[in-house]
């Protein structure tokens, strides 16, 4: 519910229409950049174990290292109000204190009451643009996620207030976030060198190097073939799955490599094309010794758009791939029926196959993660983004903010781990607990906690935040859940992305941080933008299909990318990148 708002209200009566009219173009700019995803994938919590506190045989917190760090609480004697604009969040059903588990122990903890102003999820991005312009905003914005652009504008502004000295000041949670993980101030740090914003951290090894490829293991071991390593390879293994019938029903209805649209890295070229060239995907642009390169307009893009194209003209590609949905796919996969599909591409199984972590006796496990194939030329990458457990943007204050020094500590203590804990998964003893001592994590450490089995959630609980808000899940805590069935942890997707990819990630310069355009190159970026990488896959799309030929049409296709402003583009992305560094 929207509970209205105190303070300084800003209008566009205020100002010069030239400024607002300008700024309103700039917003419109940045915000068809996109907003930074929040770093998803809590680790799931099953039910029901007494509650346990983290003494006596319970966590050792030593093993810990600096994960366990306390703030000084109460955060003010006298109780005050904060104001906090949130997108609603479809997993909590209740965000006010008589409500929610987590919302009364951290008001309890830290007497900072909260007055939730809550916008509809899927209109957040609209809605957060709305009052900015209007000056209808809170005191303090969080979990909507700006873009660097847009922090960058309205700090400049003087709306979201710069971050340094209170983190210089206050910070002792977010100090640690930083001591562990460095990069967590690179991703908020605009050009001028102000912070605007604290980031939500959450090091999801398998989201971050998320590019993949599975094949199904009973069909190679059928046609004693191996799992392949390089791009000839993988050709020979498709044309032996069409025409050795390895589903041994005694028809030709294999599909050797299928995919679908709208679905998680469901895209060929975010997998197949890392043998020939780096390709980190949307906006297809990487760090080459300092420059700013599209990887469009390469050599090795045309290598792998001529393999692609290949595989198709051969009957080795499923005709559907680019039409149907997930659920389509899914249905060649799944069901009572042998499989039809040999690989698939896409973040996880649950791309192209019905996927029950908790049984590795499905038909999903037995898809096995391919490692990164190797190209002709010995280009053999998995895209890393070292950026990804980071979301910029989660926790801002802005002007109207009455007492920013203690918003500020509020949001530093979400950044402890029981605090993490309870907004994550929810209510200690309920939905988890601390580990006991002989428990073993999924790294094979001494575990951290563990989920509390219980009954299937079927509706929205009240219990924390679900990954609203800032929160800091290190890989030591996401790998710290005890595995209640030791055998999971060979089809735990963490684990095996580890143990399979680590090896073939890029150089992790090569990855283009956040961006803070300044307000000149913001709209030249997003107009660009919206053309070129639209214009960059359907042409891919038709060269893979047979519609066209990348020989023959790729002189014309960089000349369509000159007309089209590549080069501008490009050197607003290098500028930006130059100050930035300058920066850093």
């Amino acid at each position: 519910m929207d509970t209205g708002h105190n303070g300084r209200e800003q209008t566009p009566s205020t100002r010069s229409w030239d400024a607002f009219a300008s700024r309103r173009r700039f917003i419109a700019g940045a915000m068809a950049l996109g907003l930074s995803a929040q770093a998803a994938s809590s680790l799931a919590a099953y039910a029901q174990s007494p509650e346990a506190s983290p003494s006596g045989n319970q966590v050792d917190f030593n093993a810990l290292a600096d994960d366990q760090v306390n703030g000084t609480f109460p955060l003010t004697n006298e109780k005050i109000t904060l104001q906090v604009l949130i997108p609603s969040n479809l997993d909590v059903g209740s965000f006010e204190y008589d409500d929610n588990e987590f919302t009364r122990w951290y008001e309890d903890r830290t007497n900072v009451h909260i007055e939730w102003q809550i916008v509809p999820t899927d209109e957040e991005q609209t809605a957060l643009n709305v009052r900015l312009v209007s000056g209808d905003y809170a005191e303090v914005l969080m979990s909507f996620d700006p873009t660097p652009a847009v922090q960058q504008l309205y700090g400049g502004l003087g709306i979201f207030l710069p971050l340094n000295d209170y983190i210089d000041q206050y910070a002792v949670e977010f100090k640690r976030v930083v001591e562990q993980y460095p990069l967590s101030t690179t991703v908020v740090t605009a050009a001028d060198g102000n912070i605007y914003s604290l980031p939500f951290v959450n090091d999801c090894f398998h989201c971050a190097q998320d590019r993949k490829l599975f094949i199904y293991q009973p069909w190679l071991d059928a046609l004693g073939l191996e799992m392949p390593t390089t791009t000839d390879a993988f050709f020979n293994v498709l044309k032996a799955f069409r025409d050795q019938d390895p589903n041994g029903n005694g028809e030709a209805d294999e599909l050797p490599l299928a995919t679908c649209i709208n679905s998680w890295n469901n895209q060929l070229d975010l997998t197949l094309m890392n043998a020939f060239v780096f390709n980190p995907g949307e906006p297809y642009l990487f760090l080459q010794e300092g420059q700013v390169t599209a990887s469009y307009m390469t050599e090795g893009w045309r290598a792998g758009a001529r393999y692609m194209a290949m595989l198709h003209a051969e009957g080795l590609i499923d005709p559907e791939s680019f039409t149907q949905s997930a659920e389509q796919l899914q249905a060649k996969t799944s069901g009572d029926g042998p499989t039809r599909v040999g690989a698939a591409v896409g973040g996880s199984w649950g791309v192209f196959v019905a996927w029950e972590p908790n049984d590795p006796s499905g038909r999903w496990a037995e898809y096995r993660l391919a490692p990164a194939l190797a190209g002709p030329d010995g280009v053999q990458i998995s895209p890393y983004n070292p950026y990804l457990p980071y979301a910029s943007g989660n926790f801002i204050i802005t002007d109207k903010c009455e007492n920013p020094e203690i918003a500020f500590r509020w949001a530093d203590g979400l950044y402890d781990l029981e605090t993490t804990m309870r907004n994550v998964q929810g209510s200690l003893g309920n939905s988890w607990r601390w580990a006991n001592e002989g428990e073993i994590g999924i790294d094979g450490q001494p575990a951290i906690w563990a989920g509390i089995p219980g009954d299937p959630v079927t509706e929205a609980k009240s219990e924390g935040w679900i990954q609203t808000g800032p929160s800091f899940r290190s890989s030591r805590v996401r790998f710290g859940e005890v595995l209640a069935d030791p055998s999971l942890r060979a089809t735990n997707l963490d684990v095996i992305t580890e143990e399979v990819l680590t090896p073939y990630r890029q150089p992790a310069e090569w990855w283009l941080p956040p961006m803070f355009f300044s307000e000149d190159q913001v709209a030249l970026v997003a107009e660009a933008q919206t053309t070129l990488v639209p214009f960059v896959q359907d042409a891919l799309v038709r060269w893979i299909t047979g519609q066209a030929n990348v020989d023959d049409d790729w002189d014309a296709y960089l000349g369509q990318l000159e007309a089209m402003g590549v080069q501008p583009y490009l050197k607003a992305y290098q500028a930006t990148w130059d100050t930035q560094q300058g920066n850093s």
